[in-house]
């Protein structure tokens, strides 16, 4: 992971946001997308985080499938 998103994930706490686990966090859309998230790491994703933080969360992987399958994760 770059140095960027690294920092990122600081300025969100560097945890995930429902369960507190510091492993394999991802940057989730709070409302849906579509999207399957390959390849998502680019510049422009960055970018769009910076600007619209309100619009993610950050969360481990098992709580970013709980979350993305229903609505909500455990933690």
């Amino acid at each position: 992971m770059g140095r960027k998103f690294k920092l990122l994930r600081l300025s969100f706490g560097n945890c995930c946001q429902h369960c507190g686990t510091k492993e394999n966090l991802e940057f989730a859309h709070k409302e849906p997308t579509g999207l399957d998230g390959k390849g998502r790491g680019s510049y422009a994703r960055f970018k769009d985080i910076c600007r619209n933080k309100d619009k993610y969360l950050l969360l481990c992987k098992d709580c970013h499938l709980k979350y993305d399958n229903g609505g909500k994760a455990n933690g």
